[in-house]
């Protein structure tokens, strides 16, 4: 398929093709939108997995601050 105009024809042409999902017809765009729509979705359960360990360490510092005998560390 060679195109005139706004995208590259001739050597650029196959890599193009393959990175829009057009060289695999519709099961090729389905995927190249799963994995547009992939990494959206790994920086949310990022942002989600950082936050609830940042709350557990926060919880646990302080119940070691207000019980600081079990600590299981000699002083």
């Amino acid at each position: 398929m060679r195109q005139t105009g706004l995208w590259p024809t001739g050597y650029w042409t196959a890599p193009f093709l393959c990175t829009a999902g057009e060289a695999a017809g519709l099961p090729g765009r389905i995927l190249v939108a799963l994995a547009g729509l992939s990494l959206p979705l790994l920086y949310a359960t990022g942002l989600w997995a950082w936050l609830r360990r940042r709350r557990i360490n926060k919880s646990i510092k302080a119940c070691e601050a207000s019980n600081p005998i079990n600590t299981g560390f000699a002083a």
